[in-house]
């Protein structure tokens, strides 16, 4: 199974630098001149994380003794979180870069495997929880997923018409 092709921007004050492809698996970012994608700007680590392709899913991983990293203003633990198409990346305050996750339109799709993946999990979160909340978050999460897409809405049938 091939993986999905994607890209990251480096972005400086929301305006594109220069964009690198996540040409391998793991892929990593930092100072260190031979990091996949060097940053020699100040507050970034020599090893500041790490992109990983895990079930078909392009994941974050902040590097232990690194400062940290946040997708889409959330700090990312050493577990890592899962990357989707448009995450913004952020590299600690003290530095005046960002990123931006992009993956191509021809390959940004899940393949068929991990389209069923994405549909047990989806099933799983339905059996695994009767909070209604906590369900329709995760199938709403697994829907972008499935599809590719960017975000998504999810609507609920009221008696007076749709509540988002």
């Amino acid at each position: 199974m091939s993986h999905p092709n994607a890209h990251l921007e480096v972005l400086r004050a929301d305006r594109t630098e220069r964009s690198v492809p996540v040409a391998r698996t793991p892929f990593s970012i930092g100072a260190d001149h031979s990091a996949d994608l060097s940053i020699p700007e100040a507050g970034v680590a020599p090893r500041h994380a790490q992109i990983v392709l895990l079930g078909g899913v392009y994941h974050l991983l902040p590097d232990p003794s690194g400062p940290g990293v946040t997708l889409d203003g959330a700090r990312a633990s050493a577990d890592g979180l899962p990357l989707t198409h448009g995450a913004r990346i952020g590299l600690g305050p003290a530095c005046g870069l960002g990123l931006r996750f992009l993956m191509d339109a021809a390959s940004g799709s899940p393949e068929r495997g991990d389209r069923l993946v994405t549909l047990l999990e989806i099933a799983h979160s339905l059996a695994s929880s009767l909070a209604v909340d906590d369900v329709l978050e995760r199938v709403l999460e697994g829907a972008i997923r499935f599809s590719g897409a960017e975000r998504g809405y999810l609507f609920l049938k009221d008696s007076g018409g749709l509540v988002p």
